[in-house]
């Protein structure tokens, strides 16, 4: 096990340092390469002002998270109960009134701890970021109008932004300015906020300030968006925007009416067609949330779990490295859904394991390149473009999780034949069984982490919203990360016993007057004769209890003897507790939540999980500048063509080659994707391509989800193609190589990704899309299971032929004329012709059996092997 540790030791020895450094009351400082541009350096800072940077990040948090729940603040938490009347007012018992009685606590602590003079300025910032998020929320009684959260959004991003940006500026004047664009910003979010009411209103017949302030939203946020994500997505958003007030003197097709300053101001900068278009209210609602969710998990040890599962599950094997690096990109991306993120997490430690194992740089690079950017298709949580799709097409996220399953599937089974066949090219086995975890042993200690991805999976499927699953999937993680040292570590103190019996009769309380029957009860309007209703009430406060107690039971055991089935009693208690409230609300969640909360407040391991927690609502928002910006920059393309008309324009062109040759218009429709992800990051680049081509696509005859899901692959392979390979840039540091050698690895590695999408077109099947036969209607029942195990299969297939042409190496060395037979016997599998599958078939099949045939003595394998080598 020693030698365990030296391997992952540099791990988790980064992952310490920012805990140990919030335990010491201060926020920590760390450098994140940014998801977009992957050069841009971004970090908290240190003194006063990094406090500010820190606890701007947890207001923005903390403001998202309430308005994704959909709780208002001011409903009745206990509904039987009445106004209470104190003769200056009538304050009922809502979440409001709660929030308001703990932040006067905090106060009056805060207020102690100053006559003492032990305040600090994080004290300070701590109080004002929770209290000032919370007004926002609360001034908008039901519930914040959907205009003003995305508002808001966009002026938290913007002043967290240029805060961050102005951060390691030495130059007083320039970082004034800095921070005054970033207030700006923030302010122009308030003037929605504050004028919601006023502003729709006067629709069609703003203000000479409404335009200054529309004209300042749009210069501000196009001037940060070029400084974090460079130059490229601000030219293209740029061009868009002056061909809404220019464009009229184009020649024909491509001019349009003349729109007044005025008209074009209104229709970016207010309004949902501009930046706070649909892209803006998916990263401040489904997008958010999950990064939040992400970063949470990883704060609760899972991102190390599915690190050590895969080293215990495929280390052993043939170019071992390798594939722990596929295996723990995909389960990352489960989590995380972010491609570049997702390299500079798991690459630094990936990367290096494969050079030492005997990896070429330039490879190790390119296959974590490629394996990361997978994790933006790998299912249930995928990328950002996930959401933006469903909300885009009007399907349900579920629906798009099924149809990414197969490809993401094939992707990363053809990643996996890459390595395993470069490593039986080398000659590279499998790590020795000292040096790796042992999965069973990781299990038992772990399972429990993956509780909040299993439900979030349960409830995507189960036909709740992903706004929903996300916000439950992260309640679940912030209770994992609040309760794993209450099980691991207690001291069996009185008062900490009572705070959670008082926690616990809270709860069970909470069920109780949650049900139908004693609501209708205390409003007379059912009678008191319901003996089998009031047995079923009087249950669920039972069972609250006995979960209670088999809690405090399991704690206490698990305390006094060690006993590990204590600690999983624990954990199954508090499941079926939070199932339980869950079933009757999110709220009673949130009290179970704030109960451990409560618990956690009173000794040393719950004060640093809630600083972990704290820790990961700063990482979210910091990790979500990229996403929101991009997400508000490429609003004003869509209001463009909205505007202008200028999708029909395309769309037009593209139909007519369409009409001609279906595969033309998937070339051009690949091609135009590739280009614009030059230095655009995948969500603009499919919102901008799927304005333009899969509506035509549509036209065309490919289904609506197969259409979107093909503009999507290719706004992800654009980060791995030169010249400008997001992805493969920033794997190359890591691999201390040129990143044009690691893009071009990347491309041969990922080589099967450029064909699914061609082969889901001509058969949707294989994204378990219905097929149609002649007459329109669509083959269920058994007919459409064999079309898809067939088109399955057939794809399987051809990405191991692929595999073996790219690599030239199977069961042992492929000369170049056998690459070339079996990327023919590939390229026939996946054409959409009479009898070519037949042909396909034969030629690979034939290819398989000589090939082993030829190396079916072993003796001869290391021979030929080292022939290749040599």
């Amino acid at each position: 096990m020693a030698k365990k540790k030296k391997v992952s030791s540099p791990k988790k020895k980064t992952e310490n340092k920012p805990a140990k450094y919030a335990s010491q009351g201060n926020p920590p400082t760390t450098t994140v390469v940014d998801d977009v541009s992957g050069h841009l350096d971004l970090s908290w800072g240190n003194g006063w002002l990094g406090s500010l940077i820190f606890y701007i990040a947890i207001a923005f948090s903390i403001f998202q998270i309430v308005t994704s729940f959909g709780i208002p603040l001011d409903k009745p938490f206990f509904t039987s109960f009445p106004r209470i009347n104190l003769g200056f007012a009538s304050p009922q018992i809502d979440v409001l009134l709660l929030i308001r009685l703990t932040l006067l606590v905090w106060a009056v602590w805060l207020i102690r701890k100053a006559l003492r003079g032990r305040i600090t300025f994080a004290d300070l910032f701590g109080f004002v970021a929770v209290f000032g998020a919370i007004e926002l929320v609360a001034a908008f009684a039901g519930g914040v109008p959907s205009q003003v959260v995305r508002a808001l959004h966009v002026g938290f991003l913007t002043l967290l932004a240029s805060a961050m940006i102005a951060n390691p500026i030495k130059n007083l004047p320039l970082k004034l300015a800095m921070w005054g664009i970033g207030i700006a910003g923030f302010l122009i979010g308030l003037y929605q906020w504050q004028f919601y009411l006023p502003l729709i209103d006067r629709s069609g017949f703003l203000t000479e300030f409404d335009i200054v302030v529309g004209t300042a939203s749009l210069a501000i946020l196009l001037f940060l968006v070029q400084r974090v994500m460079g130059t490229a997505i601000t030219a293209v958003t740029g061009t868009f925007l002056l061909y809404c007030l220019f464009g009229h003197y184009l020649p024909a097709p491509f001019d349009h009416r003349a729109f007044s300053y005025d008209q074009v101001i209104e229709h970016m900068a207010y309004g949902t067609e501009g930046i706070y278009g649909v892209p803006t209210l998916v990263s401040a609602t489904y997008i958010f949330l999950f990064i939040l969710f992400g970063s949470f998990m990883e704060r609760a040890g899972v991102i190390d779990y599915f690190n050590d599962i895969s080293m215990a599950a495929f280390g052993r094997s043939q170019g071992g490295p390798g594939k722990v690096c596929i295996a723990s990109s995909a389960l990352m991306g489960t989590v995380s859904g972010s491609g570049i993120a997702n390299v500079v997490a798991s690459g630094q430690f990936t990367i290096p394991l494969m050079k030492r194992f005997g990896f070429p740089a330039a490879y190790a690079g390119g296959v974590e390149a490629t394996s990361s950017m997978g994790g933006q298709i790998m299912p249930p949580v995928m990328g950002a473009v996930a959401f933006i799709m469903a909300e885009t097409i009007d399907r349900p996220y579920s629906d798009i999780v099924q149809a990414a399953i197969i490809p993401a599937l094939l992707y990363f089974g053809a990643t996996y034949l890459s390595v395993h066949f470069e490593a039986g090219r080398r000659g590279l086995r499998g790590l020795p069984g000292s040096e790796l975890p042992n999965a069973w042993e990781e299990t038992k200690k772990k399972w429990f982490l993956i509780l909040p991805l299993l439900v979030l999976v349960l409830l995507l499927f189960s036909g709740f919203t992903p706004l929903f699953a996300g916000a439950v999937g992260l309640a679940l993680t912030a209770v994992l990360i609040l309760a794993t040292p209450v099980a691991d570590e207690i001291r069996g103190s009185p008062l900490k016993a009572g705070i959670y019996l008082v926690s616990a009769a809270f709860a069970a309380w909470a069920l109780w007057t949650s049900g139908e029957y004693f609501s209708a009860l205390r409003a007379g309007t059912a009678a008191d004769s319901g003996v089998t209703a009031m047995m079923i009430e009087a249950g669920r406060v039972l069972v609250a209890v006995a979960l209670f107690g088999i809690i405090l039971l399991g704690l206490s055991r698990a305390h006094q003897s060690g006993n590990q089935y204590a600690r999983v009693a624990f954990w199954i208690a508090l499941g079926a507790l939070t199932a339980v409230a869950l079933e009757r609300s999110v709220a009673y969640v949130l009290a179970i939540l704030a109960g451990m909360i409560l618990w956690g407040a009173f000794y040393t391991r719950g004060r640093e999980a809630l600083l972990a927690c704290r820790d990961a609502m700063a990482d979210g928002a910091r990790q979500a500048l990229s996403v929101g910006l991009a997400c508000a920059a490429v609003g004003m393309v869509i209001g463009t063509m909205t505007l202008t008309g200028l999708g029909t324009i395309f769309g037009t062109w593209l139909i007519s080659i369409g009409k001609e040759s279906l595969f033309l218009a998937l070339i051009l429709t690949m091609i135009f994707s590739l280009i614009l992800g030059m230095g655009i990051p995948t969500i603009p680049n499919y919102i901008i391509t799927s304005s333009l081509a899969a509506p035509i696509l549509l036209k065309l005859g490919v289904p609506l989800i197969v259409s979107h899901m093909f503009v999507f692959y290719f706004g992800i392979m654009a980060d791995l193609t030169p010249p400008v390979a997001l992805a493969a840039f920033a794997a190359a540091p890591m691999a201390r190589v040129s990143g044009f050698q690691v893009a071009y690895k990347a491309v041969l590695i990922a080589l099967p990704g450029f064909i699914v999408p061609y082969l889901a077109v001509y058969d949707p099947s294989l994204m378990l899309q219905p097929i149609k036969d002649a007459s329109g209607v669509a083959i269920v029942g058994l007919p459409y299971w064999i079309d898809v195990v067939y088109v399955v299969a057939k794809a399987s297939f051809a990405m191991l032929l692929w595999a073996v042409t790219a690599i030239g190496f199977m069961r042992g060395p492929v000369s170049w004329p056998e690459r070339a037979l079996t990327f023919a016997a590939a390229a026939l599998l996946a054409a959409a012709i009479p009898l070519t599958d037949e042909i396909g078939w034969a030629l690979g099949l034939g290819f398989i059996g000589y090939h082993y045939w030829k190396y079916w003595n072993p003796a001869e394998k290391p021979s030929a092997r080292r022939a290749k080598t040599a």
